[in-house]
Order: C-alpha cells, then sequence, then structure tokens
C-alpha cells in the first residue's frame, strides 16, 4: 500500500489503487471491494475551500479549486 492513502473506509482493505486526482485529493479504488473514496484523510482536507459560500448560493463567478470545470 502506498502509505499517503488510508485503508478502504469499508472493508479496511490495505490495498487502494489511485483512478485520478480532484481539486487536489487523490480518487482511490479498493482493490478488494472496489469502493471509490478519497484517499486522504478527511481531517487533512479543507472543507472551508473546496466549499466555499458559493458552492451553497449558486454563485457561478466565485473561483474554485478547479477553475476550468463549469459549476
Amino acid at each position: 500500500m502506498d502509505s499517503k492513502y488510508r485503508p478502504c473506509v469499508v472493508c479496511g482493505a490495505l490495498a487502494p489503487a489511485f483512478l485520478f486526482a480532484k481539486d487536489g485529493y487523490s480518487i482511490v479504488q479498493c482493490k478488494h471491494c472496489d469502493l471509490v473514496y478519497v484517499g486522504e484523510d478527511p481531517a487533512s482536507i479543507d472543507f472551508e475551500k473546496i466549499y466555499d459560500e458559493s458552492y451553497y448560493t449558486g454563485d457561478r463567478k466565485s473561483t474554485r479549486l478547479n477553475s476550468s470545470h463549469p459549476n
């Protein structure tokens, strides 16, 4: 297992496989049960940066982490 990813949150397997990155976070898939989840520990994620006020108000003029992707 790559130590930068946490174990599967469903089956506990230590077999995550990197799929892609989204907003700077790794999306991984468990090789045991196929669950897809964020590989990083949620305690280390700055949710306020990802889900700013525009997420809740629908303000499309806001700058997101991935500004090339439409809201």
